[in-house]
């Protein structure tokens, strides 16, 4: 089989390959990537992505839509979250669509609630439409409302009072779970 150096690599040519198939593969492959490149860059609603090495201490803003997989020590406002089954937030969170399969020490607001069923959430859920899965654990009140993401009149929307002791903890509305 002849070879050639390209690049400081040697490649060897094989007779056997039709070089219109090559073409024709990696036209495909380049098509593939860009239609996957465009579903994950929709520019109407970003996704941010917390993966599970990552814990924030402070508040979050996100754009579009919030994946998360790691630790939030703080509140968090999105257009919809999703707190995976290993995602952690302490504190409150304002979204219009939030889904929960991991946990949450903090209220939530928001117009669409799905607990699913390795949730656990302590506080209280303020929302227009609310579902909880066989499993989840919600520890707290749900309070029905047609404007769950606007603001209380204590201008917290629901968010927590939280300050960290000495010893790293937080005091005050929160988790309390371990």
């Amino acid at each position: 089989m002849p070879s050639e150096l390209l690049s400081g690599h040697a490649v060897r040519r094989n007779p056997d390959l039709d070089v219109n198939q090559t073409e024709e593969a990696g036209s495909q492959l380049v098509g593939e990537r860009e239609a996957l490149a465009d579903a994950f860059s929709d520019s109407a609603s970003p996704q941010s992505i917390i993966g599970r090495a990552l814990r924030i201490a402070g508040n979050v803003v996100a754009e579009g839509t919030l994946q998360l997989d790691g630790i939030i020590e703080g509140d968090v406002q999105c257009e919809a979250l999703k707190v995976g089954e290993f995602g952690h937030v302490m504190g409150g969170i304002i979204a219009e669509d939030v889904t929960v399969d991991g946990r949450v020490g903090g209220d939530i607001r928001g117009e669409s609630v799905t607990l699913q069923s390795h949730a656990r959430v302590k506080g209280e859920i303020h929302h227009a439409r609310l579902a909880i899965e066989q499993g989840a654990l919600f520890d707290g009140r749900s309070c029905p409302s047609n404007t769950p993401t606007e603001l209380d009149k204590r201008g917290d929307g629901g968010a927590n009072a939280r300050e960290r002791e000495p010893d790293g903890q937080f005091r005050g509305s929160g988790d309390g779970m371990a």
